[in-house]
């Protein structure tokens, strides 16, 4: 059986065979990308509003201890207003920028960065068993 196909066909078949599977690879990354942006985007939220309420879990201890220790309570106020701006960052920016920034900044100060991180952590922490009391 000999093959009647004009060889000028198959390159073109081929061509066409590979742009739909390139199209069809494109839009499955699409969709993947999409997804992904969309988890992302809700954690962001979720993360945001744990944030809050841990600064207005701060706000409350500062607001009880004010007459046990007013440098505590000044601590705590100023971390819960700090915190508070970390939840309406993250509500209102791009996750990319602010990883971005984030990477930039503890590349620049990692001492900086491991010491906000380490009290952030210890404050957090101090405020989750106040608010068990």
């Amino acid at each position: 059986m000999t093959d009647t196909t004009d060889p000028g066909q198959r390159p073109r078949f081929a061509d066409e065979a590979a742009q739909a599977a390139k199209s069809a690879a494109s839009g499955a990354w699409r969709d993947a990308k999409h997804g992904v942006r969309e988890e992302i985007e809700h954690s962001k939220d979720a993360a945001a509003d744990g944030i809050e309420r841990v600064a207005d879990a701060l706000h409350e201890g500062a607001r009880r201890s004010q007459s046990d220790s007013d440098a505590v309570a000044r601590l705590a106020g100023v971390t819960a207003d700090g915190l508070e701006r970390v939840s309406q960052a993250l509500r209102g920016n791009d996750i990319g920028a602010m990883l971005r920034g984030v990477e930039s900044f503890s590349r620049r100060q990692p001492m900086a960065f491991f010491g906000i991180a380490l009290a952030t952590g210890f404050i957090a922490a101090r405020a989750m068993k106040a608010s068990n009391d």
